[in-house]
């Protein structure tokens, strides 16, 4: 029994070293990322409490290669990321982005949906502007550490079983911040 109880100690101890190990690097990469005029890339990149999944593209820049330029992520149709429970604290969500409304040739409606439940639902500018700033209340992750969040957009759509590279719509910032 001692041997268990020891054993689960020590998992509990490697566990928080890398969680504070984790925390030091991400928060030398957030240093670099200011110090070297990269905040745009910053803002599209996965973090401790934000990790970009599937249906967003690899990280791209405006122009091509110039990381201290605009920094952003195509998306098709829809796009998942994970986001970080902050204990029992109210979030800000802050999705910033754009649609080329010439080639979708409609305003695409852009919903966010977290953890299944939709919390934004807009209408794009008409300049093309999509986006979100919405506070999530932490029970919103109903007693998991991490949510997942879909961003969707209307009126983009294809053939499931070929799905083009869609670069029709775009991600330039997502920060996940604590509501003083």
């Amino acid at each position: 029994m001692a041997v268990l109880v020891l054993s689960a100690c020590q998992r509990a101890e490697e566990q928080r070293k890398t969680e504070e190990e984790t925390a030091r690097r991400y928060d030398y990469v957030a240093k670099l990322a200011d110090r070297e005029g990269a905040k745009a890339a910053y803002k599209v990149m996965s973090r401790a409490d934000i990790r970009f999944e599937d249906g967003f593209s690899e990280m791209d820049f405006d122009p091509p290669g110039d990381v201290r330029n605009k920094a952003f992520r195509w998306i098709g149709r829809r796009a998942h990321f994970l986001l970080k429970r902050h204990g029992d604290k109210k979030m800000r969500l802050l999705v910033a982005g754009w649609a080329n409304l010439k080639v979708i040739d409609t305003r695409p409606i852009f919903s966010v949906r977290f953890n299944g439940s939709i919390v934004a639902s807009d209408p794009a500018t008409a300049e093309g502007a999509i986006g979100t700033d919405v506070v999530v209340e932490p029970s919103r992750f109903g007693g998991g550490e991490w949510a997942d969040v879909y961003l969707q957009l209307s009126s983009v759509g294809y053939d499931w079983a070929n799905p083009p590279a869609l670069k029709v719509a775009l991600v330039t910032e997502v920060s996940w911040t604590e509501v003083p």
